[in-house]
């Protein structure tokens, strides 16, 4: 004897009304309803007539795609909705952007306005675009945008939706954490990030992005193999969905992760297949950052030629993105690729210039990295008398800055070294690669580096 077929939770079907049901759960409830269930098409009624199935003697004809298809309307219908919101919201978030901490407070809390699912939006647009200017406002943004996000109306916009976008607010501002170095915190929040994506709607593209920003935080974390692991998932989401300017991204940053501790080559090849998938229509920036890191895995390799083609070939780049720190960072290039190419000369004007201006800047770890190229082109040139006062330029600043003791005694093996005139290129070399890693992984110590 045939048993009766259970019907779904009522739950489900208010997720199915609502348009929030996903996979299994909304095969399982047409598939119900298509057996002309009466009971369930009643309760159905009650919570949405727009997606009522006609009488069961009708509904011969009626397909599983049908009924998608109706679904479909709801889910439309929530996002023309949304459309309508996002003028309003963007003015809101303007005026709101005027006004002081305690007011922004009082105007999300007490206006309507301020429960919009456009203000989140807007919040973390505006949040996102303060990263290189200024990193306080940046946190201050998304933390607004969290707190709108925590507040939405699930009836209003659906509790799976909602959940979906605390969990982009909450990784946008763990984000932002890390951009102004509050590090404790941005590892919390992004652990909750990570939790509230296991009760969302599954969407990969969303799961790409938390992804995305929760290796950030954990590079930062010194945790590189689960930074990789967790690049590596966003990567194979976006070629299986086809956004190849995004997988390029990922694999731009996995180069710039892995850079100090990978092959040379192995890097070099993520930064080429990275510089093919980027679009510069899509980002310009971007673009420009991955050739500007493929220019720096072509100069470690020895591939100067190479390196000096492509600068030319990227001028207009290189001149559309030329801040003080950009400029600084092409001088050090060109002087390393110069030096590569035998051009004494015009390699030790750059070098000089370079470390002036990182000095100047306060960037005194970019101009040691600089002084020891300088260094390596003056040694190569038996100068050894100008490579001790190189070096001895890099210990005044490090002493009076009281930067990390390892880095003092690296320099002062090197000095000594200097004083019983020998030119230690391997040992300035293994000095540079020291300094190149420690931001990335701080209490490093430099007999690590030489082993």
């Amino acid at each position: 004897m045939a048993h009766e077929p259970e019907h779904p939770d009522p739950a489900a079907l208010g997720r199915f009304a609502r348009g929030e049901a996903q996979g299994e759960e909304v095969r399982g409830v047409v598939r119900h309803l298509l057996r002309r269930c009466t009971e369930c098409g009643t309760a159905l009624a009650q919570v949405a007539p727009e997606l009522v199935l006609p009488d069961p003697r009708q509904c011969l004809e009626l397909s599983y795609q049908d009924a998608i298809h109706r679904a479909a309307a709801v889910a439309r219908a929530r996002v023309g909705q949304l459309n309508k919101e996002h003028p309003v919201s963007r003015d809101f978030v303007v005026t709101l952007q005027s006004q002081p901490r305690a007011r922004k407070l009082l105007l999300l809390h007490n206006s309507e306005r301020g429960r919009a699912w456009g203000v989140c939006e807007e919040l973390m647009a505006a949040s996102f675009e303060q990263r290189h200017e200024n990193p306080a406002r940046m946190v201050e943004l998304a933390d607004l945008a969290f707190r709108v996000a925590s507040d939405l109306d699930a009836e209003r916009y659906g509790a799976t939706p909602v959940i979906d976008l605390q969990t982009r607010a909450a990784a946008e501002l763990a984000n932002a954490l890390r951009v102004g170095e509050q590090m404790e915190q941005s590892l919390k929040v992004m652990l909750g990030a990570l939790q509230l994506l296991q009760h969302g709607s599954g969407d990969p593209l969303l799961r790409a992005r938390v992804y995305d920003l929760a290796a950030s935080v954990l590079r930062h974390r010194q945790r590189i193999g689960l930074t990789v692991a967790l690049l590596e998932r966003a990567f194979h989401i976006y070629r299986r969905l086809g956004e190849d300017h995004l997988a390029g991204r990922i694999l731009l940053k996995r180069a710039i992760t892995e850079g100090h501790r990978s092959e040379p080559l192995a890097c070099l090849d993520l930064l080429v297949q990275a510089v093919e998938l980027i679009d510069p229509r899509q980002d310009r920036h971007l673009a420009w950052l991955a050739i500007h890191n493929l220019l720096w895995g072509l100069v470690e390799l020895g591939r100067c030629e190479a390196a000096a083609e492509l600068l030319a070939e990227s001028q207009s780049l290189y001149d559309e993105f030329s801040d003080r720190l950009n400029v600084l960072t092409r001088l050090w290039l060109e002087g390393r690729i110069a030096s590569g190419l035998g051009r004494e000369h015009e390699a030790e004007a750059r070098f000089f210039d370079a470390i002036e201006g990182f000095n100047r800047v306060g960037k005194h770890l970019d101009a040691a990295m600089v002084s020891l190229d300088y260094a390596l082109l003056l040694g190569r040139q038996g100068r050894l008398r100008e490579v001790q006062g190189v070096i001895n330029d890099i210990l005044s600043t490090f002493r009076a800055m009281k930067r990390e003791r390892e880095a003092i005694a690296a320099l002062l093996v090197l000095q000594d070294a200097l004083e019983r005139q020998r030119v230690p290129f391997y040992l300035i070399k293994k000095l540079r690669e020291y300094f190149q890693r420690l931001p990335y992984e701080p209490g490093l110590r430099f007999d690590q580096v030489l082993s």
